[in-house]
């Protein structure tokens, strides 16, 4: 943040206006003002006037970030309002003890605050910090890679809280004492969470490691049976978080700290280095920790898609998994699909081994679903269209059973997606030709799959990030002889139900590809729809294009593109700014403000939504 207010403002500039004040003086308005300022924004304009800066000086003083702008001007200040502070985030070369001299000691109201590595020079200072502050809820701790330091005073300070409920060992420890770790687990009554980050050689004597024989329970002497009961003294049931964020560890010691927090709920391995798994880990992890319900294994070495799979059917109660960047395949999608109904969010990003068939039974059973990134998984809409009727429950006559529910044309389509509550939904869908039989090109064209897919998207009603992709593979390569199915090999009471199928996919796709977007909004443009196969399935967000078929998206907020041609003008920015209120942001599409068409659209924007942003994109999806 840039440097806060060093003094206050003149009392010649203060405004003589009751209204101004009143409106400042209430807490809803300024802080609804301030998160659409920028901090250096807001500080500029708390000169303005007397009764801005009361209002908003807590919150320029609300965070400090490393302390880069820790210069004689601003440490004079720091020390007058201290008390402010509520998130102190501190760097090597600042000074501590400005905050802790006597007789007034400053910030003593934190909630948050980071530590720089701590040493025999500035341990004292560190201790003090703590102690004074008692409504301190999260505590990041670095230590010096010297063994003959003793961090005792620290040690007890952090134990001896009483509202600590996070504690973070950060900054490139090279290596953790067990016995600093054992006496803060020991102390501390509040201590929920526990993190560990960037740690080199995580504990050459790991906590538990004692014990592991212990923990296997083989017990068959004295001497092992008192070792079990050991280990049951030494467990922590209030730990419910563990982090352990690019850390060098091993699978043994995963499994000891597991062993040590019975009541864990969220696990994170993000970015572990030199772990390898055996085939019975999941099933000894639960064993251990039976309630995690939040698991990432993002860019974690050895993770297979056999590995999530059986870390999933584990753990049934799974809300959350973060599998970017790892082998997760369909072998873990279907095993969410089947053991975990109360998956609210996956994040499989850069994974690699989804097939479109898998992400159709995501999207069909999982109705608890609020959040889905895949960003780098390229859904061929026409396979999953075939996986939807596959999957249709079959009634006697062998015919699929027609869903409840139809499109806004009255086609009804097979598949529906039931995760309604959907908030947030990132993928590449396609028209992969060369992929497909000749008879399944022939059955769905591109314009049926795109339309299809449009009516899908309709039904999210809850959808506030759209991120989405759309590419059209051409037939370069492909013959046009017919395929050989797998029909041969059917029994002829499969192949009488095949054949049935395909009537009826046949007979669906053709209605949904009948040219009528049933719109008022696109007769009034009087546009006619592409007729160019390359461009029949590229949802371009127009109104040509079928735009009109997402108006129930209401809460839509932002909208991010990628691969998509430039077909949105000023028709289509007023449509989507009328049927979708919340839309703040669109990013991806290129805009020219040379071009007539584009400056027309930049203008009504300035005029009617100056706050609505629009980005270009670089075809790539952000990870933030």
């Amino acid at each position: 943040m840039s440097s806060p207010l060093s003094s206050s403002p003149s009392t010649g500039s203060t405004t003589n206006s009751s209204a101004c004040n009143r409106v400042f003086a209430i807490p809803n308005i300024v802080e609804c003002i301030s998160c659409s300022l920028e901090s250096k924004t807001i500080t500029i304009a708390a000169r303005v006037c007397q009764a801005w800066y009361t209002a908003w000086l807590p919150i320029i003083w609300h965070t400090i970030d490393c302390g880069k702008q820790w210069e004689d001007n601003f440490t004079q200040t720091l020390v007058r309002h201290g008390e402010l502070v509520r998130i102190l985030r501190c760097s090597r070369g600042d000074d501590i003890r400005l905050l802790v001299s006597d007789p007034s000691p400053s910030c003593r109201n934190l909630i948050t605050l980071v530590l720089p590595k701590t040493t025999v020079i500035n341990q004292s200072d560190h201790v003090k910090l703590i102690q004074q502050n008692p409504n301190l809820r999260n505590l990041s701790l670095a230590f010096r890679d010297d063994p003959s330091i003793d961090y005792s005073n620290l040690i007890h300070a952090v134990g001896d809280h009483r509202m600590l409920r996070r504690l973070t060992f950060d900054d490139e420890n090279k290596t953790l004492q067990v016995e600093m770790l054992e006496t803060i687990l020991e102390r501390s009554t509040s201590l929920r969470e526990l993190y560990f980050r960037r740690i080199g050689f995580f504990l050459n004597h790991p906590i538990g490691y004692a014990y592991a024989s212990a923990s296997k329970l083989l017990a068959a002497s004295k001497t092992e049976e008192q070792a079990v009961s050991e280990q049951e003294e030494k467990k922590f049931p209030r730990i419910t978080s563990l982090c352990m964020d690019d850390v060098a560890c091993s699978q043994d010691l995963i499994l000891n700290l597991a062993s040590r927090f019975p009541s864990l709920e969220r696990l994170s391995l993000h970015l572990n280095a030199e772990l390898y798994f055996t085939e019975d880990f999941p099933s000894r992890l639960a064993q251990r920790s039976p309630h995690i319900k939040y698991l990432d294994v993002s860019k974690t070495e050895d993770m297979e898609d056999s590995t999530i799979a059986a870390l999933v059917r584990c753990f049934p109660g799974l809300q959350t998994l973060i599998a970017s960047q790892t082998g997760f395949g369909d072998m873990s999608l279907n095993a969410l699909v089947e053991c975990c109904p109360n998956l609210e969010e996956l994040d499989a990003r850069d994974a690699y081994g989804l097939e479109s068939e898998s992400i159709q039974r995501l999207l069909k059973k999982c109705q608890a679903l609020k959040s889905l990134n895949a960003w780098d998984t390229s859904v061929n809409v026409p396979k999953m269209i075939m996986e939807a009727y596959r999957s249709q429950s079959m009634t006697e006559e062998g015919h699929p059973a027609l869903p409840s529910t139809s499109t806004s044309s009255g086609v009804a389509i097979p598949g529906l997606w039931a995760c309604h509550g959907l908030e947030s939904l990132t993928l590449n869908f396609c028209y992969d030709r060369p992929s497909l039989t000749n008879q399944e090109q022939r059955m769905i064209p591109p314009a049926s799959a795109r339309r299809y897919l449009l009516e899908q998207l309709s039904r999210l009603t809850k959808l506030r990030n759209l991120s989405i992709r759309t590419t059209y593979f051409d037939d370069y390569g492909n013959n046009d002889e017919d395929d050989e199915d797998d029909d041969d090999a059917d029994t002829p009471e499969e192949a009488k139900g095949s054949e049935h199928m395909l009537q009826r996919i046949q007979k669906d796709m053709s209605l949904l590809a009948v040219d009528n977007l049933n719109s008022t909004e696109s007769s009034k443009e009087g546009k006619e729809e592409d007729t160019d196969d390359s461009e029949l399935f590229n949802i371009t967000f127009s109104m040509s294009s079928g735009l009109a078929i997402l108006s129930p998206l209401k809460q839509l907020q932002s909208l991010i593109l990628a691969g998509v041609h430039h077909a949105v003008g000023l028709d289509e920015i007023q449509w989507m700014c009328q049927h979708w209120p919340r839309l703040a942001r669109i990013e991806g599409l290129y805009w020219d403000e040379d071009w007539d068409e584009d400056k027309l659209v930049l203008s009504w924007l300035q005029e009617n939504r100056p706050g609505f942003i629009l980005t270009e994109g670089d075809d790539e999806e952000d990870d933030s």
